[in-house]
């Protein structure tokens, strides 16, 4: 199997939730702990995330909102953003 690596280029989703005022870090626990993130794109796929799975306090993969693949804008067919998670 052939597998092609590329670099990414965007912002930490968890730096837009911090933006946005979303519960993370210290304050994400208990009640908080069912809190979540649904990213829908646009073809219509879903994709639900646990807050603990976007925050660096409990989880060490880095998900990253993409603009750019390789140092070029992502297509129209992948863009304008692209959500990419690490590992």
């Amino acid at each position: 199997m052939i597998v092609t690596q590329h670099a990414y280029t965007g912002v930490p989703v968890n730096e837009i939730l911090n933006l946005a005022g979303v519960t993370t870090g210290k304050q994400l626990r208990g009640k908080n702990m069912a809190k979540y993130l649904l990213a829908i794109a646009k073809d219509g796929y879903k994709v639900v995330f646990s807050l603990a799975e976007l925050d660096s306090v409990f989880n060490d993969k880095q998900v990253i909102l993409a603009e750019k693949m390789d140092g070029k804008p992502l297509t129209s067919d992948k863009g304008p953003f692209q959500l990419i998670v690490s590992g």
